[in-house]
């Protein structure tokens, strides 16, 4: 089988749906060694730069024409799918060709129907007529957690007979003993890790943190990393401008960083409104690092009974929850513990196992295509229709 990658997120910037493609990229290309070829098509970037691919094994093949990202994944994609004689193309983003009916596309939750409000006029208007679209015309659909499952179902985005359930997995480098240097200064502090964004909800956890006593902050500083994006609302740059004591916005902060970060940490709070599966937890938890965690969409799902949970509408309640847990030594150790043996059962080699199991199932028999030829770099003339 020859599996074409939609690869635009190699020019975006890191967060949770790049590391799912990049990482699920690097495991799917481990799986299939010797039994399927691997072709990664992207637009050439603006800079001269070219992202390295994900993994070896893993050809990536530039397209050289140039239009915005959004305009090639539907108008030449489709072409370069059938150039390189595809049976079959993966989406790992969000977002694929209408025009493919042989795909399978990753779409991470319905944050776009559910929590409009945080996102940009043209980001939410552009996902809510395109989703649907790709939802009734692709051959399967891909999620994270049964809760995104039934919300794409919830929303009209496809029918339950037609999603698979691929879970996130967690890198090796999120451990324990991953090094802190970088933030030892900061240290003893509380952590949030999440884009800024409004169901993120980091503007209740301010107001929990501001009523926690000090003393049970006991020299706590609230550590928020995380950047913002022209996809995001309005309300979410907002939240980088107010002047908190104990409060530091570390902004963006690069994957490398992320395991020491998480390491480093008393306690990771993550009061997400509305999460397709939410990465940080599990994060932390193979760092060691215990987690309060919202009782909201999918976190309960993913997080067991390895977190403690708050309502995250309720800062009162929130606080008084941080409080407990910063006051209390043993139970931040039991959560260390049974953190680190949950995140053990979410690996990226299981989850390409899972998605090399629907790709197989549904697309497994071959497809001609008239012959083309090319490799590397396509030309803008390289297709086949």
């Amino acid at each position: 089988m020859i599996l074409a990658v939609n690869g635009t997120f190699l020019l975006q910037q890191v967060t949770g749906v790049q590391r799912y493609a990049i990482e699920l990229c690097a495991a799917l290309a481990g799986e299939c060694r010797g039994r399927h070829r691997i072709l990664l098509l992207a637009p050439l970037p603006r800079s001269s730069a070219r992202p390295q691919p994900p993994a070896p094994g893993i050809e990536v093949r530039w397209d050289s024409s140039r239009m915005p990202p959004a305009v090639w994944v539907q108008t030449r994609l489709p072409r370069l799918v059938r150039s390189v004689q595809a049976d079959v193309l993966w989406s790992p983003a969000n977002v694929g060709p209408v025009a493919v009916r042989r795909q399978a596309v990753t779409v991470f939750d319905a944050a776009v129907f559910a929590s409009p409000e945080g996102y940009s006029w043209a980001f939410r208007t552009y996902y809510r007529r395109v989703l649907p679209l790709l939802g009734r015309r692709v051959e399967r659909v891909i999620t994270i957690s049964d809760f995104s499952r039934d919300e794409l179902v919830r929303w009209g985005v496809a029918p339950r007979a037609k999603v698979d359930v691929v879970p996130c997995g967690v890198s090796p480098t999120f451990r324990p003993d991953a090094p802190t240097a970088e933030w030892k200064s900061r240290q003893p502090y509380v952590l949030f890790v999440g884009s800024l964004e409004a169901r993120k909800n980091l503007a209740t956890l301010l107001r929990a943190w501001s009523l926690v006593a000090p003393g049970a902050k006991a020299g706590r500083r609230l550590l928020a990393a995380g950047g913002t994006s022209k996809v995001f609302g309005p309300a979410a740059g907002a939240l980088t401008a107010g002047a908190f004591a104990d409060v530091e916005m570390l902004g963006y902060v690069p994957d490398a960083s992320l395991p020491g970060l998480y390491a480093g940490a008393d306690l990771l709070v993550y009061p997400s409104l509305y999460e397709g599966f939410g990465l940080p937890p599990l994060e932390a938890m193979a760092c060691g690092t215990p987690v309060l965690a919202s009782n909201a969409a999918s976190l309960p799902e993913v997080c067991g009974d390895a977190a403690c949970f708050c309502d995250p509408r309720d800062a009162s309640g929130m606080a008084r929850a941080l409080e407990e847990l910063l006051a209390d030594e043993a139970a931040r150790k039991r959560l260390r513990l049974a953190g680190l043996e949950r995140a053990r059962g979410f690996t990226w080699r299981e989850s390409a196992r899972r998605l090399l199991d629907v790709l197989e199932s549904s697309f497994g028999r071959s497809v001609t295509y008239p012959a083309a030829g090319g490799s590397g770099t396509l030309g803008a003339s390289a297709t086949a229709e």
